[in-house]
């Protein structure tokens, strides 16, 4: 069997990673915002900004696509636990505002 080498997934494509199949055993008592700052606080100064241009980018990319539509795309990211009824959009810039809120010192 040969080996095929992948590139390095995104920065993106590493967070929507947190949100598995386990995700409720083992983040049981965080929702997606919370484990989202478990990774956040993981992520070098350097990373975290390239989260955050990926991140913003591809709210850009699909700022006018209907909810349904995004998560959707989300999930094609490689995020294989999301709860239904939840506000992708808003989630997603609540997570730049949680990247935003890094201190100078780690950004």
């Amino acid at each position: 069997m040969k080996v095929v080498p992948r590139p390095p997934p995104s920065a993106l494509a590493e967070l929507a990673s947190w949100f598995g199949q386990d995700f409720e055993l083992i983040f049981p008592d965080l929702d997606v915002v919370g484990v989202a700052r478990i990774h956040f606080r993981q992520l070098t100064a350097a990373k975290a900004v390239v989260l955050r241009g990926e991140l913003l980018e591809f709210l850009r990319k699909h700022s006018e696509q209907p909810p349904g539509v995004l998560t959707r795309l989300w999930v094609k990211q490689g995020v294989q636990y999301w709860p239904r009824g939840l506000d992708t959009r808003a989630t997603l810039k609540m997570f730049l505002d949680i990247l935003d809120e890094r201190p100078a010192s780690a950004v």
